[in-house]
């Protein structure tokens, strides 16, 4: 915050839009004095959809995307919260494990453009974003960049169909790190026909996680792809956050959006699909390496569960489209 305040006193214009009910269940909550307090120094920041009562209708669509945008022309995009336990962790959970993307080019612009959209919905503000976005006529280095947003009033399953297409694209391998696993049957048919296929299909979940229930959900979702031919690894180095997918060695989509039916059909949410083999040789060099500190999740290993624990599998999968 010190930076970004550095950065208004420079000139620069900083507007801020977070989601208020993901605020509200922080461990450091923005209170109504911050808000204050920032806006006295010359940020613009709102919160998207303001608790309000009965409050527990807010809780069905949250803007779930972290993104950043700077100058129009360069955006950042992924997993990553502003939060101080991604520096210093979780008590019961360890080390916070992340994954975001740099992107220079037009689909800067694109990102830009949704965030404009968002900011005039919920300001009421009627921002141009044609001041805010530079013009460009090619890709960042020649590659080809697709930003997918979902928007649950009007666009929402365009990034399960993204997922979707992606996965039966794949001729040789896919893998997949997500925080929380709950897919609906349409991602957990399209993984099993990869396999059928010829496909090496992996997938690494958090062994540990900050939500109840989805770990154990998670692990249970997991050991029944396994009989399919699916590959489940238990990521033990802490919590891993990242939402990444490659496809082979050319194609990898990375974002906000978690594979569980929350982000894929009522939350905000922003992929990538980046077409580039260094950037998934980049990915599947740290795929390997987080692997090395995971378990194979094979039965031997899910039924030394406690019965507790695998009944708790069971709640989550049964209650997987809301949590």
């Amino acid at each position: 915050m010190t930076l970004l305040a550095r950065k208004l006193k420079e000139g620069v214009e900083v507007r801020i839009l977070f989601d208020d009910f993901g605020n509200i269940s922080n461990d450091r909550p923005i209170r109504r004095k911050h808000l204050r307090e920032m806006r006295e120094l010359g940020f613009k920041i709102n919160p998207y959809d303001p608790m309000q009562f009965p409050w527990i209708n807010h809780a069905f669509h949250r803007d779930h995307r972290k993104v950043a945008v700077v100058d129009g022309q360069t955006a950042f995009i992924g997993g990553i919260n502003v939060a101080d336990y991604y520096v210093t962790g979780l008590p019961g959970v360890g080390d916070w494990r992340d994954m975001h993307l740099r992107i220079e080019g037009p689909a800067a612009n694109v990102i830009q453009r949704n965030f404009i959209t968002m900011w005039n919905a919920e300001t009421k503000e009627r921002i141009n974003a044609a001041d805010y976005c530079l013009a460009h006529t090619t890709y960042a280095d020649g590659v080809p960049v697709a930003i997918v947003n979902d928007h649950p009033h009007h666009s929402n399953g365009d990034i399960l169909d993204a997922y979707l297409w992606l996965i039966g694209e794949a001729k040789r391998e896919i893998k997949i790190v997500t925080p929380y696993f709950l897919p609906p049957p349409s991602i957990r048919r399209a993984l099993a026909h990869a396999v059928e296929r010829g496909v090496d299909v992996q997938i690494l979940i958090s062994a540990k996680g900050d939500i109840a229930l989805t770990p154990e959900g998670s692990k249970r979702m997991g050991y029944k792809l396994t009989k399919r031919g699916v590959n489940v690894f238990l990521f033990n180095g802490g919590f891993h956050h990242s939402k990444v997918m490659s496809i082979d060695d050319d194609c990898c989509m990375i974002g906000s959006a978690n594979l569980e039916s929350r982000s894929l059909f009522y939350d905000h949410e922003q992929n990538a699909i980046v077409v580039d083999s260094t950037l998934v040789n980049d990915f599947v060099e740290i795929y390997e390496r987080d692997k090395l500190d995971s378990d194979t999740l094979t039965r031997k290993l899910y039924k030394k569960t406690s019965p507790w624990k695998r009944f708790v599998g069971h709640l989550a999968v049964f209650l997987r489209p809301v949590l």
